[in-house]
């Protein structure tokens, strides 16, 4: 049971302060009823169309959501207009793929309270990032982009040069993309080629973006979320990422919370400060994925918006640390964490294993039974079904049919359950 959510008392009353959120394509039904929750107004605004079914909701198309026009003055005026009457405080980017916008939009509307749209190419697109890391002395991945103005001869001999450098130990990805869309680690430098020869590489909610080559980094894969508020950063979770590579594509498995304890001395808090502030990200919610390779983090991207996965990683921090990211934002706004400090996650009295499992590709009939055991299950914490489908070959994020977070003092109990579930998949 979800009591941070369910139970949350709001602290305003009739003094509602109203939220903007932006294409809230991103956890964003968890995202505006628990604002909501915690005594805020929110008011929606869209910047761009959803085609993929995956991230639409019903929320997006209701009538009081705010649609722009793409001239900022007039966005503006007209989303001031729209809530001349209400308390308009703050507002939130929902999704990378139009964060170009967002920041415009939010950098104007509170100045000084939002991150500057001159450095927003630092916080969606993966070849800047690298960059941004090497000029400030953080470890970074050696990585090559295939611009779109490259002639493909120059683009050949750019791959075989960058593949032999790396003895053909390298992946590649668009330069922004969601969900690993378009993610690849080649077996050879031939099927690099053909790759770029048929892919259309239009991910979803981007539009064509170039690609990436970067050397692969191997180690534990991790994930951050934070909040971030005037410069100052907030660590509200940490964890491991669990995932397999066959045929060349990436397959999460599942996500589980992690203590800061699990990098020995290495000061992972202070490493994840540091990305923000390379990347220029004052304000905001991110969740963050690195590798740890057991002597340095190697940042793989940095998502400027509340985690996604329909809120499945929120809950797990709700229920082990008390709070998640929309917590510990309201705090912000409310001024109840001291200014001028920095701040890591709280040791909490709750010692459970909190553990996302992904099942991938479930039609009606495995859904119904995926439920039935859950409700089964020993460790059995929260499910949401996202999507039903048949069989597929492909095990991207945007093939989950179903998250299952499981909780248990006792891990052992936790892989029980987890292969249990895992054997409803049509994949896996």
């Amino acid at each position: 049971m979800d009591v941070a959510l369910e139970n949350a008392a709001s602290p305003y009353g009739a003094a509602m302060q109203t939220i903007l959120l932006i294409d809230p394509f991103h956890s964003g039904r968890y995202l505006m009823q628990k604002l909501q929750r915690l005594g805020f107004d929110v008011q929606v605004v869209r910047t761009k169309d959803v085609k993929s079914t995956y991230f639409c909701d019903d929320f997006l198309y209701d009538d009081d959501v705010l649609i722009t026009t793409g001239d900022l003055q007039r966005d503006c005026d007209y989303i001031r207009n729209a809530t001349q009457k209400r308390h308009l405080v703050h507002g939130l980017a929902g999704t990378e793929a139009s964060l170009e916008y967002s920041d415009r939009l939010l950098s104007e509307l509170f100045p000084a309270q939002w991150n500057d749209p001159q450095t927003t190419s630092l916080r969606f697109r993966k070849s800047a990032m690298q960059n941004a890391l090497a000029k400030h002395n953080l470890p970074a991945i050696d990585t090559v982009t295939l611009k779109h103005g490259m002639s493909n001869q120059h683009k050949k001999i750019a791959v075989s040069e960058f593949y032999r450098r790396c003895g053909g130990d390298i992946i590649v990805k668009p330069d922004a993309s969601i969900c690993s869309a378009g993610f690849r680690i080649p077996a050879s430098e031939n099927e690099i080629l053909s790759y770029m020869e048929t892919a259309s590489h239009a991910m979803p909610l981007f539009d064509d973006m170039e690609l990436l080559l970067q050397r692969r980094v191997r180690g534990r894969q991790y994930f951050a979320n934070t909040v971030s508020y005037n410069g100052n950063h907030h660590l509200c979770s940490v964890g491991e990422a669990r995932k397999e590579f066959e045929g060349g594509s990436v397959k999460e498995i599942y996500k589980e919370l992690v203590d800061l304890e699990a990098f020995d001395t290495f000061d992972i808090a202070a490493y994840i400060f540091a990305v923000l502030d390379a990347l220029d990200v004052k304000f905001g919610l991110s969740h963050i994925e690195f590798c740890f390779d057991g002597n340095d983090c190697y940042l793989i991207e940095l998502n400027p918006r509340i985690a996604g996965l329909h809120g499945a990683l929120n809950r797990m921090s709700a229920g082990r640390y008390t709070e998640d990211q929309i917590d510990v934002y309201r705090h912000y706004l409310t001024g109840e964490l001291p200014v001028g400090s920095r701040h890591g996650i709280h040791r909490s009295g709750n010692q459970q294993t909190y553990r996302t499992v992904y099942l991938y590709n479930l039609n009606p009939q495995r859904y119904q039974l995926a439920i039935t055991l859950f409700g089964e299950l020993e460790s059995a914490y929260f499910c949401e079904k996202l999507k039903l489908s048949e069989a597929s070959d492909t095990t991207s994020l945007m093939d989950v049919s179903m998250f299952a977070i499981l909780s248990h003092n006792d891990p052992t109990v936790i892989e029980r359950d987890m292969r249990e579930l895992l054997k409803l998949s049509h994949v896996h």
